[in-house]
């Protein structure tokens, strides 16, 4: 239940989020990312004082977004290191985080949007096959819709001969569904596997 309300609240904000851009395009031309149109909207409505409320603001959420994940990351590498201390893996994550951060927004932008593009899709078919029942008797249909979204979403965002054209080409690409299908055919060959021979 608290995920479908934190869902909806999230979607609510990012709806609105869209729409202000929607909006505010004609007037503030030219912003390369989301950060530059809010802090556009907010100078041409409150002024300075709106840029100094949208900088609190944008202090606070990085901040706890930050903080939560170099204590996973540095958690997670710690189970995996266990010799290497977890302060220094933290500071590590920290230090190169600050490093990164200096090619601006739109740079790191630019680099995450294939790495991102590909992972996004699987996580997003396993989320959603998280929801069949009793999904430990569709082990195929979980294998099979990985893999078929995988080989997509990963030919789709990484330029790979003659594999990522012809995946790329495949219905609703454009809108950055083309991994609909793939997931879809996956789903219905792991439905009509035998239980037989998924065991085996």
């Amino acid at each position: 239940r608290a995920g479908w309300i934190a869902g909806a609240m999230l979607l609510l904000v990012y709806a609105m989020l869209t729409h202000v851009g929607a909006l505010s395009g004609a007037a503030w031309p030219g912003g390369s990312t989301g950060a530059d149109t809010l802090s556009n909207i907010a100078r041409g409505l409150f002024g300075p004082v709106g840029q100094v409320l949208l900088a609190a603001i944008f202090v606070i959420a990085c901040f706890n977004t930050c903080v939560g994940l170099i204590a996973c990351v540095g958690q997670y590498f710690h189970e995996l290191l266990p010799r290497i201390p977890y302060p220094a893996i933290a500071a590590f994550f920290a230090a190169a985080s600050m490093i990164i951060s200096n090619i601006g927004l739109a740079g790191i932008i630019r680099l995450s949007t294939p790495v991102l593009n590909a992972i996004y899709p699987v996580a997003i078919v396993l989320i959603a096959l998280s929801f069949l029942p009793k999904p430990e008797k569709h082990g195929a249909v979980y294998r099979l819709c990985i893999a078929f979204t995988a080989v997509q979403s990963i030919a789709a965002a990484f330029p790979i001969p003659v594999v990522s054209p012809l995946l790329r080409a495949l219905p609703l690409n454009a809108l950055g569904f083309g991994w609909l299908i793939p997931a879809a055919v996956g789903l219905l060959i792991g439905l009509l596997v035998p239980k037989k021979a998924e065991k085996a």
